[in-house]
C-alpha cells in the first residue's frame, strides 16, 4: 500500500512534519521578546545558528555590531564561543566604511545593515532573512 498523489497530507509523517513546525514556530514566538532584550547578543546568536532563527541572528549581529567596545575576547569567551568567520564577518563590517557619509558604517544604520546584509548574504538567505534598508544618503532615495 503506497501513498498516491493527493493523499501525502495525510501521510503520518508528513502530518508529523507539519505538526512539528508549528510548534517551532509556536517556541520561537514566545521566546521571542527573551531573546531579543534578555540574552546577551553573544548568547542570542549562538542560539539562533543552533535552531537555525533568523531574526533572532540578524538582531544578535545588529546588537553585536552597536556594541562601541565590541572585542574579540568577549566573543570568543567561554563558555561557548563565536565561530572565527563570524567573529571576522563581524569586525570586516564594523569597521566598513560607508560610502555616503565620512565616517564608518555604525554611526549610519542603513549602511550597517547593507553591509551586514553583504558579509552575511549566504548565511541570512539560508535562513530567510531579507534586508532591505539602505542609507538615507544614499543617491537613489
Amino acid at each position: 500500500m503506497g501513498i498516491q498523489r493527493g493523499q501525502l497530507s495525510d501521510h503520518p509523517s508528513v502530518f508529523f512534519l507539519q505538526e512539528f513546525q508549528k510548534v517551532r514556530s509556536r517556541a520561537i514566538q514566545a521566546l521571542d521578546n527573551w531573546v531579543k532584550t534578555q540574552l546577551r547578543a553573544k548568547e542570542a546568536a549562538l542560539l539562533a545558528k543552533k535552531y537555525g532563527v533568523g531574526t533572532w541572528l540578524k538582531e544578535a549581529y545588529l546588537r553585536l555590531l552597536q556594541t562601541d567596545s565590541l572585542t574579540i575576547d568577549e566573543l570568543v569567551a567561554p563558555p561557548e564561543s563565536l565561530d572565527w568567520e563570524t567573529i571576522g564577518r563581524l569586525f570586516c563590517v564594523k569597521q566598513a566604511a560607508c560610502p555616503y557619509h565620512s565616517t564608518i558604517a555604525i554611526s549610519c544604520p542603513g549602511c550597517l545593515q547593507q553591509k551586514m546584509a553583504g558579509e552575511f548574504q549566504k548565511e541570512f538567505h539560508d535562513l530567510g532573512v531579507v534586508i532591505t534598508v539602505t542609507c538615507s544618503e544614499s543617491p537613489s532615495r
